[in-house]
């Protein structure tokens, strides 16, 4: 009869266990999904009018909204502080070069159809660093480790260069006159650099371990 009991009730605990695991699971799920709606809501309300520029037409704005929909949301990264450390470093640095690149290609710098080639490597060089000064103090702010910046900037500090040579090279060229055009080359050549962006920001994490998780102890997930 004891044996019975006892048997009895460790079938109860054992499915009391499953269904807690089952609901834990589901609340994840569901409190991710939720997120990740959200995020995909703040994008879709990044609308560009494309009536303004051509150049806002161009596939890199289609491309970025996917990397911030359907691709740096679903990153598989170990330890939940820390997927959402990155997670949150991508969205913000993609949002904000998706809206300083819209804002260049509204500016008369690329518009310009004259062959200005040096005012133009000076112009989309300041677009590219205020970016990066934008988007830094906003993770900062946001609570992203200062040690991760500067880890990923050391990995990431060779798309800079890769941008800059790659720029030069079209103010020099005879193939590209004006402005305009060199801005267009040069979004095809930004969907490249964030691709490997997401490449730099895994390498991070790879690289730093047990300091990094230290830094993230609080570190607000969902």
């Amino acid at each position: 009869m004891e044996k019975e009991i006892i048997k009895t009730y460790m079938e109860l605990g054992a499915l009391a266990t499953f269904f807690v695991l089952v609901l834990t699971l589901l609340y994840k799920y569901f409190n991710q999904k939720i997120c990740i709606e959200k995020d995909k809501n703040e994008v879709s309300s990044m609308v560009l009018d494309p009536t303004q520029s051509d150049l806002l037409t161009h596939d890199y704005f289609t491309k970025m909204k996917t990397y911030m929909t359907t691709r740096i949301p679903f990153l598989r990264i170990d330890g939940k502080e820390r997927k959402a450390c990155l997670i949150d470093f991508l969205l913000i640095k993609y949002r904000i070069f998706y809206e300083v690149t819209a804002e260049f290609c509204l500016s008369d710098a690329a518009a310009d159809t004259a062959d200005r080639g040096d005012k133009w490597v000076a112009d989309f060089t300041e677009m590219l660093l205020d970016g990066v000064a934008a988007y830094e103090k906003e993770a900062l702010e946001a609570g992203i480790p200062a040690i991760f910046l500067t880890c990923f900037n050391t990995h990431h500090s060779i798309r800079l260069t890769q941008c800059w040579d790659f720029m030069t090279s079209l103010a020099k060229s005879k193939y590209f006159p004006s402005n305009a055009r060199r801005t267009e080359v040069m979004l095809d050549m930004l969907v490249v650099i964030f691709n490997a962006t997401l490449i730099d920001a895994e390498r991070t994490m790879d690289e730093l371990n047990g300091e990094l998780d230290e830094a993230l102890v609080d570190y607000p997930c969902m």
